[in-house]
């Protein structure tokens, strides 16, 4: 398959004084938590082959239609995908779904995108099904092609060009979870709970959270608008210079005898950042150090392995988490 199906729940941290207690956030704003190694395997239906009922079949037949439909030239390939990726869903989603909810939700995926009968890219009408279809799931599952799976790589690297914020998806409509400190979104004063509804006159609400990246991505020294709703308050537009932004995800100082460390995002740099701030706290602290106050407030998740090995740096023994597929199948315990 050339994209990636991704289903997954969002879990959320509690941080006291003293006692550090992780639950560990296995999903993100624009990155599913997944260990490096397995995402280049989520493409790829169960091995082995299964029929579907009578009731399933007319169901897909239904998005047959409308593929055929609009489409120029309706090929084989483009709809197997489509096929595959359902499939996906139906074995491996998190519980079951209705089918004619989920074929529904890919034909007005397709109708969206208000083309002309029988002149779009097969591709681009496939894969406005399966965008929407997948929105359909649950906020923090998502549809990426090809290039949003590389953007996603980009962003988990920790450096990247573009705004520098964190963003989601609440009901359809991207909101900003936090600027990332430093960044020109921060700079011109962009805050949580924004909603972001036009990208240069472009109009996003329904699009996806890989649109509006893809989007607010550019050369960095290069200008974008975007339209922004707060609260209320009327609509407005901003102008930022796009810049190289790099993510520093490990921030620490120390508050008398108590270290105090905040992770922003679950990026490849956690691991070399929580040794250098233990390091930093020990050697300023020594002896008189009492506890270690650990901050994840607005981490909207990241890399799975990054986040086992910040809860593996406080914890001594026993499972740190989990994950199991549906009915108690493909279960991976770290």
């Amino acid at each position: 398959m050339a994209g990636e199906v991704r289903s997954c729940r969002r879990w959320r941290s509690v941080i006291r004084a003293w006692m550090v207690t992780v639950l560990l956030i296995v999903s993100g704003a624009v990155s599913c938590g997944m260990e490096r190694g397995q995402q280049s395997a989520v493409s790829h239906a169960k091995r082995g082959t299964f029929s579907l009922s009578s009731d399933v079949q007319r169901e897909v037949r239904r998005f047959e239609a409308v593929y055929r439909k609009y489409a120029a030239h309706p090929a084989a390939r483009p709809f197997k995908h489509f096929n595959d990726a359902f499939r996906r869903v139906r074995t491996s989603y998190v519980e079951p779904m209705d089918d004619g909810l989920l074929i529904d939700a890919a034909i007005k995926g397709v109708q969206a995108l208000k083309g002309d009968i029988g002149t779009m890219d097969s591709r681009t009408v496939v894969e406005a099904g399966l965008v929407n279809m997948l929105a359909s799931l649950d906020p923090y599952s998502g549809y990426l092609d090809a290039e949003a799976f590389r953007e996603s790589r980009i962003q988990n690297s920790g450096q990247f060009g573009g705004l520098g914020i964190e963003i989601t998806l609440e009901d359809r409509v991207v909101r900003v979870v936090a600027p990332i400190e430093g960044t020109p979104a921060e700079g011109v004063g962009l805050m949580p709970g924004d909603a972001i509804t036009h990208v240069d006159g472009q109009d996003i609400r329904g699009k996806g959270l890989m649109k509006a990246v893809s989007l607010m991505r550019g050369i960095p020294g290069s200008t974008v608008t975007i339209t922004v709703v707060r609260g209320a308050d009327a609509a407005f537009d901003v102008r930022i210079i796009r810049d190289i932004i790099r993510v520093r995800s490990v921030h620490w100082r120390t508050e008398g005898s108590v270290g105090y460390i905040r992770i922003t995002r679950f990026t490849e740099r956690v691991e070399s950042g929580i040794v250098r701030a233990m390091n930093g706290i020990r050697s300023d602290l020594g002896d008189d150090l009492e506890g270690v106050v650990l901050d994840l407030r607005n981490n909207p998740g990241g890399l799975l392995d990054q986040s086992l090995i910040l809860a593996d740096a406080f914890l001594d023994r026993g499972r740190i988490v989990s994950i199991k597929g549906r009915g108690g199948h493909d279960e991976r315990v770290h």
